[in-house]
């Protein structure tokens, strides 16, 4: 995240890192592509696919023994603060 904040990461979308709106985070995910990724503190998505017309993001993630396929709609990544970062 301090990466996201700083510059050094490039950020999907237009929000402000350091106080994300949920407005604009709903923006941001719009503009989601394969191999990008979504993070909140302490937690990381890696993008799978996107389907923009139900608003919802395929992700994987690491759990403690294994990884996991799941997928999260729009609102709920942003009620979570998800913000997302390119894969440049």
């Amino acid at each position: 995240m301090s990466g996201i904040k700083s510059g050094k990461i490039p950020k999907v979308g237009s929000y402000n890192a350091s106080s994300p709106s949920h407005s604009d985070l709903m923006s941001s995910y719009r503009s989601l592509q394969k191999g990008d990724a979504l993070v909140k503190s302490g937690h990381c998505y890696m993008v799978a696919s996107v389907d923009f017309n139900n608003q919802r993001v395929y992700v994987y993630e690491q759990t403690p023994s294994i990884s996991i396929a799941t997928s999260h709609s729009f609102s709920s990544l942003a009620n979570s603060g998800y913000m997302p970062f390119a894969k440049n």
